[in-house]
């Protein structure tokens, strides 16, 4: 008699709605401060005169038509940043790097992590790459 009561119990369960919870992987913390009452990610994504300067300096070093238009140049640094924020693997950072800069003059396969360091270390310090 238990037998039927615990199955009915169970069935009524599921009818209600009620679901098990399944196990999920654990997952990693997020590599982005958390955001305080006065900073959004747009805002950690802004660099100032000096970074925006430092970074577009890298790029000119490494080909100065990567630089040519530099709020271009800045606004794919930020798309990078984006990349690194939600801790996409430093190997397709580097091949978006390769399909968003290139254009009339195609960025190296030796340039690619120059300028996601640029752009981390300029662009977005305050967002910690994984490898």
């Amino acid at each position: 008699m238990s037998l039927v009561v615990g199955v009915a119990i169970l069935l009524t369960g599921f009818a209600a709605g009620v679901t098990v919870p399944r196990k999920t992987a654990a997952r990693t913390a997020p590599s982005v401060p958390p955001a305080s009452t006065t900073s959004t990610l747009l805002e950690i994504l802004e660099p100032n005169v000096e970074q925006r300067a430092a970074y577009l300096g890298v790029l000119r070093e490494l080909n100065r038509q990567f630089a040519s238009n530099p709020d271009r140049a800045v606004r794919l640094g930020q798309n990078l940043c984006l990349d690194i924020a939600e801790d996409m693997p430093k190997p397709m950072v580097e091949d978006n790097v390769l399909k968003q800069f290139s254009g009339a003059v195609n960025v190296g396969l030796d340039q690619a992590p120059a300028i996601v360091a640029a752009a981390n270390r300029y662009i977005c310090p305050k967002i910690t790459m994984n490898s």
